[in-house]
């Protein structure tokens, strides 16, 4: 809170105490007239977990890729799987202390 106006409400929240949302920012390569965000999150506690990422914004699609970024259209890479469950509302599935970069694509 700044100069005391009204709290900003995030962009996006993790509903799980062992999954740590990290970054939350532009996607740099998403296609020409695409608006689209990066979710950065890791699992905290060493157990695999099962979270609602929660969204400010409705999402078209949400997709799990590499640490740089790159394009995929995959819902599962390497102990990460996140789906849609409704266009504000993500599940994610991480295996323990798993680090998740998951595209979201905006409508």
């Amino acid at each position: 809170l700044i100069g005391g106006g009204n709290p900003i409400a995030p962009v996006a929240t993790s509903l799980a105490d062992g999954v740590v949302l990290e970054v939350v920012k532009p996607w740099d390569l998403a296609p020409a007239g695409t608006r689209a965000l990066v979710l950065r999150c890791h699992e905290a506690h060493g157990a695999t977990a099962r979270a609602e990422i929660a969204l400010r914004h409705a999402a078209r699609a949400v997709s799990v890729t590499n640490i740089l970024e790159e394009s995929s259209d995959a819902s599962c890479i390497d102990g990460v799987a996140a789906t849609l469950c409704d266009p504000k509302k993500i599940a994610v599935e991480l295996s323990p202390f798993k680090v998740a970069t998951i595209i979201v694509e905006l409508q």
